[in-house]
């Protein structure tokens, strides 16, 4: 949709199937993903700017689509950036940022601005599920600065990890 929106606008996009680049195993709901594969792939599809592509799915070695599980989108991104180096992800969500306490539970809560990975960790292990750990992993592996903003709020500075 995004793809042939941007094209009748005339703005110049690429769309590339993401089954074709981001290799798996067969496991449907939760593929494991095949990082040489992978890794081979992203640099052939992803050299010719802008690209729209999806997120959550992936493929197999036999063309069947798989989905990467809980937070699959934003770890779709993740991988994307890791084997390009990317210097910085931006994930949309629908909170300002992340924080201590649930903000839509908890009118008290405290926004963090800046967190390193390791603090990021800590929070997530303590039960916030606005990132999971798994889109984590391939950012903070190549000190990739991961920045959390809400779509509803563009003016909000958001949460920059580390």
């Amino acid at each position: 949709i995004i793809n042939i929106f941007l094209s009748s606008k005339s703005l110049d996009n690429c769309f590339i199937d993401i089954r074709d680049v981001v290799i798996t195993n067969s496991n449907y709901r939760s593929g494991s993903v095949n990082w040489e594969k992978t890794s081979c792939n992203v640099p052939k599809f992803f050299n010719n700017f802008p690209v729209i592509t999806q997120g959550f799915i992936a493929g197999d070695i036999h063309k069947n689509t798989v989905t990467l599980g809980r937070e699959g989108s934003d770890y779709s991104a993740a991988i994307i950036a890791n084997i390009l180096n990317a210097e910085e992800v931006i994930l949309f969500k629908d909170v300002d940022g992340i924080y201590d306490v649930d903000p839509k539970k908890n009118d008290l809560a405290v926004k963090y601005d800046f967190l390193s990975y390791d603090n990021l960790s800590v929070i997530l292990d303590k039960g916030c599920n606005i990132v999971h750990h798994k889109t984590i992993k391939p950012l903070s592996n190549n000190n990739i600065i991961l920045k959390i903003k809400n779509f509803n709020n563009l003016e909000a500075k958001g949460t920059v990890i580390k």
